[in-house]
């Protein structure tokens, strides 16, 4: 039987430094947009659709960094439809974080968190689900483009998955689809990203768009050097403190091992005529 100690180390998440120079050499560039405040709140969402109370205060602040986290790892840029996937582990086909970047988009531009509520889901009285969902126009499930998100129920988010049989969108969604519907990523063509940052400009064409900027690679580059610098650090003290825990160790085992040694010996001082085993005969005058 293995022991506790036997168990393989639970891998920790890796750095950001790592996360983003392994998205960067991928073709990845960092991506800075311009925080839209609250214009964009009714745009992510269906026009029928009144949106639900805002995220406020900590609430937002949290979304709001947590998608700065995300678009500092940096965004491939999809040559056909200009879609930004971020890095792998906030793809919804992906391991990794549970907040993916479709979501982390929602909720920085939108202030929107989408949650999914207990039980069943919620119908109308046709007995279609309602729960309001987020929907890729574009059809691939790892773009985290706010323009090509919108929030509807989710009948009308399934419903864009059956249609464009003949290349094109004809599921009457509004607004409509950016592209024609793609399948599932284990059945669809492995896509295809821009090579140039020319190119990347010329595909992240729309009106919904908000501003953004495209930074140099090299922009977090001192960022991430005080980063691992930091990390360094970390684990020299981590290091120090095991050695210095071991060395504690050591010396309670010697001081405790010289005690009892100790011990014994005044044990044996304070009385010499004590049997030195369970099976030592005695010698008192009553026994016969």
């Amino acid at each position: 039987m293995s022991s506790p100690s036997d168990a393989p180390a639970k891998k920790g998440r890796p750095a950001s430094p790592e996360v983003r120079a392994r998205h960067l050499n991928k073709g990845a560039v960092p991506f800075e947009f311009v925080d839209p405040g609250s214009d964009l709140v009714q745009m992510v969402f269906r026009p029928d659709i009144v949106p639900p109370e805002p995220l406020q205060g900590n609430a937002l602040k949290a979304a709001q960094d947590a998608y700065r986290t995300m678009e500092r790892k940096g965004f491939q840029v999809t040559r056909d439809l200009g879609c930004l996937v971020p890095d792998d582990q906030y793809c919804a086909s992906g391991e990794g974080n549970k907040k993916k970047g479709h979501q982390r988009a929602c909720e920085f531009f939108a202030h929107w968190k989408p949650t999914q509520p207990p039980g069943e889901a919620k119908r109308n009285a046709l007995g279609w689900p309602i729960t309001l969902q987020i929907s890729h126009l574009c059809h691939n499930r790892k773009c985290c483009r706010i323009d090509h998100l919108v929030v509807e129920q989710q009948w009308r988010n399934a419903k864009r998955n059956y249609c464009g049989d003949l290349g094109t969108c004809n599921c009457g969604g509004q607004p409509p689809c950016v592209g024609p519907y793609r399948p599932p990523q284990q059945h669809a063509s492995e896509l295809e990203y821009c090579k140039t940052v020319e190119e990347m400009h010329e595909v992240l064409q729309g009106a919904r768009l908000p501003s953004y900027v495209i930074h140099d690679k090299t922009v977090f580059d001192s960022r991430d050097t005080l980063s691992k610098e930091r990390m360094h650090r970390k684990e020299a003290a981590a290091r120090k403190k095991k050695q210095n825990d071991a060395k504690r160790k050591r010396r309670q085992d010697v001081h405790k091992h010289a005690t009892a040694k100790k011990q014994a010996k005044l044990a044996k001082r304070s009385n010499p005529a004590a049997p030195s085993g369970s099976g030592a005969i005695s010698n008192s005058s009553d026994f016969v």
